[in-house]
């Protein structure tokens, strides 16, 4: 038989390990917890296991993907609902992840296309099954109403929406199931079960399913509940399911059943029974994902061992897609992410340097102390790539400039004044900027309304201009103009100011083409990518940095001045899309001449290293 690994979420995890191996005959899975026992034996099954299966994304831990990579198994993440969240939130970090994964799956439809929204191309798999009840339990004497609200998170599973209808109707019953005490405050007709093992009982005790949360995905209790012919409102639109996604909505629906209920009308849910049986049955779904499995698992076929190796590290979001940008270059080298975060993710990320040919870090030049060590002793080259910001880290401790110059072989600056930061501090640097991560496929015209362009992080908003773009606002305030902000932080704008927030985006290709200019004014900044790639679009561009059609702002009223200059061109309709800048761009800075830079430099890193080996032989 064939063999995977399971971690994850650990109900879930334990419940897809128990449906595969009732069903399977060429498959046995095995779940491991997420205990620092349970990784380490989970780590070693890896090693000889056909797949790898995280319930729960944006995938598995450091260590796991990193020896999951080296032996060549196929790594599967079952994404749950509250995860995508997670992930929302963190969009460097998904970056490096999506790179390691073989397969993303969703339990529902509406979880798939959430998560195209942030860059996964997660598949629609139904993964939760039931044994629908052969005989229906007649519902109950008393309108009963069922919710989940367990103790941790009961304002996310929508505590005060269930409060709320539950004292609008004070004759129906409601039964909160979920680990923890009772509410105290809760109205009195609602009754606290705590943990429950046996569901069934209590469901057959109940005449509706009320469950209101912040978010969801694939809800074991919907299809516990349908399968038992009860009744069900849910914050998404399901067969045999009422759809309320706020309280007023749902009120009217429970209230509507504990209506016909009064009267004698209300019946069993064969509806939602009925599509149960049909669609989610413990077996079909056992079979589909035994199909998954089998789909996959032929990814682990033995390959020719890739001759070049490089570890990196580094600001994740370049690390992820300079990685992808070198395997595409170079099909025979192989780039391993490494992400020492934790002890166990430090010792995996060794046994992967202890192989590389080359250590290449992007913007992080302090990573772990054991991975200096390990590339000092071993004398594995590394490549420090420098962004900027980094620079500050050891401009006044001279102690880790000694640190860095001991530690890299080679240093790179993307843009001239880097170089020349890096050259006072005594590191000489050759300039080799990274690559764009988008381009514009022709130049369009400018947008009708003038459109201003702003990237406001979530983390150190006020170092990239927040309040300086506030009160730059303020001053525009009787101007007909719009804001775009991306980048997952807020701005306050003047009410006649057309705002709109994107969030956080992958692809910007589309904030681009709305704008007019992009506007950036840091205090310390490298060759801003956003910057480069506003440019290869043709738009405007005012920055705190000398550079090529871009007007530089050092200081606010540069900023105020060289916005109305722009502002008053675009009134007078002398205002026009940039071509000879992105013409600059792409000769000067396309992508494939700075990823041919960067394997330069790796190569003669790595050649250096052979050169020394074959002199201490001699």
């Amino acid at each position: 038989m064939r063999s995977a690994v399971v971690v994850g979420i650990e109900y879930f995890a334990r419940y897809l390990t128990d449906l595969v191996n009732e069903y399977s005959s060429a498959w046995h899975l095995r779940y491991f917890p997420g205990t620092r026992t349970g990784v380490m034996r989970a780590l070693w099954n890896v090693r000889h296991a056909d797949a790898l299966v995280s319930f729960g994304g944006p995938g598995p831990g450091t260590a796991l993907t990193i020896e999951a990579r080296e032996r060549r198994v196929p790594v599967i993440v079952i994404w749950a609902g509250t995860d995508y969240l997670l992930a929302a939130g963190n969009p460097f970090d998904l970056e490096v992840t999506k790179r390691e994964v073989s397969l993303d799956l969703a339990g529902a439809p509406w979880l798939a296309e959430e998560l195209r929204g942030i860059g996964v191309a997660a598949q629609y798999e139904p993964i939760i099954g039931v044994n629908p009840a052969s005989k229906l339990a007649p519902l109950p004497k008393r309108f009963t109403v069922l919710t989940y609200l367990p103790e941790a998170r009961r304002a996310f599973y929508g505590e005060e929406r269930v409060y709320t209808i539950a004292r609008a109707l004070p004759e129906a019953r409601f039964v909160v199931v979920g680990p923890g005490a009772a509410n105290l405050d809760a109205p009195a007709n609602v009754e606290f079960f705590g943990f429950v093992r046996d569901m069934a009982r209590v469901i057959d005790g109940s005449t509706v399913l009320l469950r209101l949360p912040e978010h969801d995905g694939p809800a074991m209790m919907v299809l516990e509940s349908l399968s038992r012919g009860r009744h069900a409102i849910w914050t998404h639109d399901f067969p045999g399911v009422f759809c309320a996604n706020d309280t007023e909505k749902a009120l009217r629906l429970v209230r509507d059943l504990y209506e016909r209920h009064c009267a004698g009308n209300l019946k069993l849910n064969t509806t939602g029974w009925s599509f149960v049986a049909q669609n989610f049955h413990r077996s079909g779904i056992a079979q589909r994902f035994e199909s998954r499995l089998d789909a996959i698992a032929p990814q682990r076929e033995p390959e020719e061992r890739k001759r070049k190796r490089i570890a990196v590290t580094g600001l994740s979001l370049f690390c992820a897609e300079v990685a992808d940008r070198i395997e595409d270059a170079r099909p025979e080298w192989e780039v391993q992410l490494l992400r020492p975060s934790s002890r166990l993710d430090v010792i995996a990320s060794l046994a992967q340097l202890r192989r590389a040919d080359v250590w290449y870090s992007i913007g992080a030049p302090f990573t772990s102390r054991w991975m200096d060590h390990c590339a000092r002793f071993l004398r594995i080259p590394r490549v420090m790539h420098w962004v900027g910001s980094d620079i500050e880290s050891i401009r006044d401790n001279p102690k880790m400039r000694s640190a860095v110059s001991a530690t890299a072989a080679k240093h790179l600056a993307e843009v001239d004044f880097t170089a020349r930061e890096l050259s006072a501090l005594g590191i000489p640097s050759r300039i080799v900027p990274l690559p764009l991560r988008h381009y514009a496929s022709g130049v369009r015209p400018l947008p009708e309304r003038f459109t201003i362009l702003l990237y406001i992080p979530t983390s150190r908003p006020e170092f990239y201009g927040l309040r300086k773009y506030e009160r730059l606002l303020d001053e525009l305030a009787h101007e007909d103009l719009s804001v775009i902000v991306v980048g997952g932080g807020a701005l306050r704008a003047p009410a006649s100011v057309s705002l709109e927030n994107w969030g956080w985006c992958l692809d910007l290709r589309k904030a681009y083409e709305s704008s007019t200019v992009l506007i950036r004014v840091t205090p310390h900044d490298g060759l801003s990518l956003m910057v480069m790639e506003a440019l290869s679009f043709g738009r405007h561009v005012i920055w705190s940095k000398p550079f090529p059609y871009a007007s530089r702002a050092s200081t606010y009223e540069q900023l105020v001045s060289s916005t109305r200059d722009l502002l008053e061109r675009h009134k007078a309709g002398r205002l026009f899309s940039q071509y000879a800048a992105a013409e600059m761009i792409h000769e000067r800075y396309g992508t494939e001449r700075c990823v041919e830079e960067i394997l330069i430099t790796l190569d003669e890193a790595r050649e250096e290293r052979a050169s020394r080996g074959c002199a201490r032989c001699s």
